[in-house]
């Protein structure tokens, strides 16, 4: 091979369990097995390419030769469980170096107009890891993420990038929203504007830009630079204006997309793009509640457990059909996530299991037994795709939250992990032993099991944190201690 050829190199053999958190989970213990088997897949999926400013990076699982932005920002959310040996946060890098310090990459952006999601990603990646100085080098040394905001709202549809595989389809409209299309918008085939992508402005881009703001901010907050916090709290109040002034269907209760034709109104097609302004916190009380509705109603949203067109649209397709009525999770992760925020951890967590359980029957019972990119709505199988057969397999990729990150989170109830400030949130459930080992805080090792049966919580750690356990706040010193479960 030439010295100039980018080298593809795939991480190969198998991992060692113990760089991972140990969950426990005596109800099912096949969930165990799943849970171990997602990892094993993303570890192969750690690659490393000659040519690229960040060497080593999570491959998305589709093209070895390209990168995707809204599937690394994902795989970020379940590499956090293991920061020192899943390059998750790194590979963000190689987005910000190639599209705003102009430096060369033998990897394409596949959608540099992909959802921008890296500021709530960075967040909540922080969380987990306590590095604020990687924080002070990306907002205020680079301005990565204010760039990018600006970056979006900059495009002109269809102009040549160097680094991009495909062109851009994103504008901005001041006033108006955002025109897109549906392979950048990742809904590929999606039937919104009634398959006329040209025709509207997309709730979910417009939604993504105030996520952004709303999340710079909060990171400036972090740091101590109030100023450029109150600045960027500003930008998101004025995004958050545009998308309640114009996608807010009063007459429907819902937010829908937008016809470009001011005299059409509303493009009523219901998909989980109109869950964004809520994880965006855009929503008033009542509006959070007409969200959780359509997503409780199996004829709506709560087909699958989410699918991505209401099964009552006459777009839906019950094989799937890729993005027309196929489960995908990083719209179900986007979509629990925003439902907890909004005061529905019950209907987030039936969805969780419900999504986690799918993935489980499906590796069990449908051959080759792998991780699918997107699963049916009505059976355990996965979804087909555009040309109607079976999606990608071996997907993780972004399904690896489902076994991982929705696993720990909303059945293992390990709630929140905040390194900032030494805090666990921790809600385990009754019936039979649950909890995990081995979950990091920062630099610090943590041990959380429950054993219902004796109405006792063991913990252990190897430094002091506060533990939030249901409705009671523990000050946890070093070492093993026990706590009663009420």
């Amino acid at each position: 091979m030439d010295e100039d050829t980018p080298q593809f190199i795939a991480q190969e053999g198998i991992m060692d369990r113990s760089i991972v958190p140990e969950p426990v989970y005596d109800a099912n213990p096949d969930l165990i097995e799943l849970y171990y088997g997602a990892w094993q897949s993303a570890y192969t999926h750690i690659f490393t390419c000659k040519g690229a400013p960040v060497e080593t990076y999570m491959n998305e699982g589709i093209r070895i030769n390209r990168i995707w932005i809204w599937d690394t920002c994902f795989m970020v959310m379940f590499c956090r469980y293991a920061a020192k040996h899943f390059p998750g946060i790194q590979s963000l890098d190689n987005f910000y170096r190639v599209i705003h310090d102009g430096e060369s990459m033998v990897l394409k952006v596949h959608h540099p107009d992909n959802p921008p999601l890296f500021a709530w990603t960075e967040m909540e990646y922080l969380k987990h890891t306590g590095n604020l100085e990687r924080i002070r080098h990306i907002l205020l040394e680079k301005q990565y993420l204010q760039k990018h905001f600006d970056f979006i709202n900059s495009l002109i549809p269809d102009q040549p990038l160097d680094y991009g595989q495909s062109a851009v389809k994103a504008q901005y409209v001041p006033g108006k929203g955002y025109r897109w299309a549906g392979c950048p918008s990742g809904m590929d085939n999606t039937p919104r504007g009634r398959d006329d992508y040209q025709s509207i402005y997309w709730v979910d881009l417009a939604a993504q830009q105030g996520l952004s703001a709303l999340y710079i901010s909060r990171l400036a907050e972090v740091i101590g630079e109030t100023g450029l916090a109150a600045t960027w709290q500003k930008k998101y109040e004025e995004v958050k204006a545009l998308v309640n002034s114009r996608f807010w269907s009063e007459a429907d209760q819902m937010y829908f997309d937008r016809y470009i034709d001011e005299n059409l109104g509303f493009c009523k097609v219901l998909t989980p793009a109109s869950a964004w302004p809520l994880l965006a916190e855009m929503c008033s009380p009542e509006q959070a509640a007409a969200l959780a509705e359509v997503y409780a109603d199996p004829d709506k949203l709560g087909c699958g457990p989410v699918a991505s067109v209401a099964a009552d649209d006459p777009a839906f397709d019950e094989r799937g059909g890729y993005w027309r009525g196929g489960v995908w999770m990083p719209v179900v992760y986007m979509s629990v996530k925003a439902l907890e925020k909004n005061g529905y951890p019950a209907l987030a967590d039936f969805i969780s299991e419900q999504m986690v359980t799918k993935i489980l029957r499906t590796y069990c019972d449908f051959a080759p037994p792998t991780y699918w990119e997107c699963y049916n709505p009505i059976d355990n199988m996965p979804s087909t795709n555009k040309s109607g057969k079976f999606s990608r397999p071996d997907f993780c990729g972004w399904t690896a939250l489902g076994p991982i990150s929705l696993f720990i989170e909303n059945l293992l109830c390990v709630r929140d992990v905040n390194a900032l400030t030494k805090t666990i949130r921790w809600e385990p459930r009754s019936g039979k032993r649950n909890g995990i080992r081995n979950l990091m805080l920062g630099e610090a090792k943590v041990s959380l099991i429950a054993d219902p049966e004796r109405h006792v919580a063991t913990v252990e750690s190897d430094s002091a944190f506060t533990l939030q356990l249901h409705h009671k706040t523990y000050a946890v010193q070093p070492g093993k201690q026990e706590f009663a479960l009420d």
